[in-house]
């Protein structure tokens, strides 16, 4: 069950937080396939469809890869303009699970956002130098989330003001690795239970970030990467 599923996971007490504070934060074509169970059969209807009230999966080619993500549109969007969440899984997740584990689609229709969960290549991402199919492979998974960024702005009227990164352990060091590389695009990023895992860019800007863990989570300690840091 979705209990079930949440109680075993590391840390998991501290999620609660880490969703307020994205909140307080957010609110203070070359595609392969698209899957909408709300577009119309009218195909004047589709394009008006595909910005309000649609839950479709997109996917596209990304280094000779099928890379895929679901999108929601609530019906509470702003049609001159929405706030957007990215919501990175973890590593052996899939976007379906981080969905179902941080609730962003209640979260996004209630404050009027549009919400965006990518797949990682083998359910991981390329966040740094550990611990991933995704980061063995070097696989350019920073650019990637832009791509798919950057098609979800030219599909949906996006506040590009107000573009917020969030996610949990792999997901959440992607997140951080994506504030560093292009803060210029980010307004804020509030995830749990990982850490940046690179230098800071020179191109950095200041912007909002939140990290959270979990002080009984084992395999990502709230003091330091100690299991994975080679010189600790």
């Amino acid at each position: 069950s979705k209990k079930e599923y949440k109680d075993i996971t590391y840390g998991i007490s501290m999620k609660i937080d880490a969703y307020a504070v994205i909140i307080i934060l957010c609110f203070s074509s070359g595609c392969l396939e698209v899957q909408n169970k709300n577009l119309s059969e009218n195909p004047d209807d589709e394009e008006d469809l595909l910005f309000e009230n649609s839950d479709y999966i997109e996917c596209m080619l990304h280094e000779d890869l099928e890379r895929c993500w679901n999108v929601f549109v609530p019906s509470s969007v702003n049609m001159s303009g929405s706030p957007l969440i990215i919501d990175l899984h973890g590593n052996t997740l899939t976007m379906q699970d981080q969905r179902n584990l941080s609730d962003f689609d209640d979260i996004a229709f209630e404050n009027g956002a549009i919400a965006v969960w990518p797949q990682g290549f083998d359910n991981s991402w390329n966040s740094g130098y550990c611990c991933s199919t995704a980061g063995e492979l070097g696989l350019n998974d920073t650019g990637l989330i832009m791509k798919i960024l950057d098609k979800i702005i030219s599909n949906h009227s996006v506040d590009e003001s107000r573009i917020y990164l969030t996610g949990w352990s792999n997901g959440c060091s992607l997140s951080q690795k994506l504030a560093n590389e292009h803060s210029d695009r980010f307004t804020a990023i509030a995830c749990m239970s990982y850490y940046l895992l690179e230098d800071p860019a020179p191109n950095y800007l200041p912007i909002p970030i939140m990290e959270i863990h979990g002080l009984v989570d084992l395999i990502i300690l709230y003091s330091n990467d100690a299991i994975h840091l080679p010189n600790i």
